[in-house]
């Protein structure tokens, strides 16, 4: 959902819903994850890249992820930008421990 600019407000506030409580025990957002979502949502409406969901990603699977994301339109400058600021945001969190060990 973060990959298009198509999301409104409505939607968001609904899938997090869904995802905080309706989701099976070990898939629901906690808050931090619900504020990465929002976070990647707004990302979606400032990136030039296609919607995600229109892609057949099978002509790309023998690439270089660099030149898979160049061809989509996905900005790595973007995307580091990002998550710089999510590392420095939550330093604490699973995916940063992960990412940095």
């Amino acid at each position: 959902m973060g990959s298009t600019d198509q999301v409104g407000v409505s939607e968001e506030r609904l899938y997090g819903l869904f995802a905080k409580y309706l989701y099976p025990r070990e898939y629901r957002f906690d808050d931090h994850d619900l504020r990465v979502f929002r976070d990647a949502v707004r990302l979606g409406f400032v990136s030039d890249c296609v919607a995600l969901d229109r892609v057949d990603f099978e002509p790309l699977l023998d690439l270089p992820l660099r030149e898979a994301r160049a061809r989509l339109g996905i900005e790595d400058d973007l995307l580091r930008a990002y998550f710089a600021i999510e590392k420095r945001r939550y330093p604490n969190s699973r995916e940063s421990q992960r990412l940095l060990a």
